[in-house]
């Protein structure tokens, strides 16, 4: 299926009834595809939950973001995304960078998200105190 997401052509697909479970992909732009990557976790998990699988900004078929990005960025992205898809409050399930992402919506933005399984994750560098 295809959304648009802030303006970018997003690549996404659907599965399962149940409980809402959005699948946040690792980093590899040209390696990560919804296909290759995401289609064994989704159809084991669409037995027993809703389950979206989306593509990142310039990952698999989703088109290119303007210019930079950062993991703020990518968050406000997947915040839309969720909004627009009516999945709050919804499970993340996510790998490396997408963990990442997963855990600055928690973090930012817990409205959106019931809890979160991670795998491999990137964390987010704490602020240091004036002690430090």
């Amino acid at each position: 299926m295809i959304t648009h997401v802030q303006g970018i052509e997003t690549h996404y697909e659907q599965a399962g009834q149940g409980e809402r479970v959005l699948l946040l992909h690792g980093w590899g732009p040209g390696v990560v595809t919804l296909n290759t990557h995401l289609r064994p976790v989704m159809n084991l998990l669409a037995r027993d939950f809703h389950v979206t699988a989306l593509e990142f900004p310039a990952h698999g078929t989703t088109a290119q973001q303007m210019g930079d990005w950062s993991v703020r960025d990518y968050a406000a992205w997947v915040k839309a995304f969720i909004l627009a898809q009516d999945l709050a409050p919804v499970t993340l399930v996510a790998h490396s960078f997408g963990g990442r992402i997963a855990l600055w919506l928690a973090a930012y933005e817990p409205q959106l998200v019931r809890r979160m399984v991670l795998t491999g994750c990137a964390g987010i560098k704490r602020k240091q105190t004036d002690a430090e």
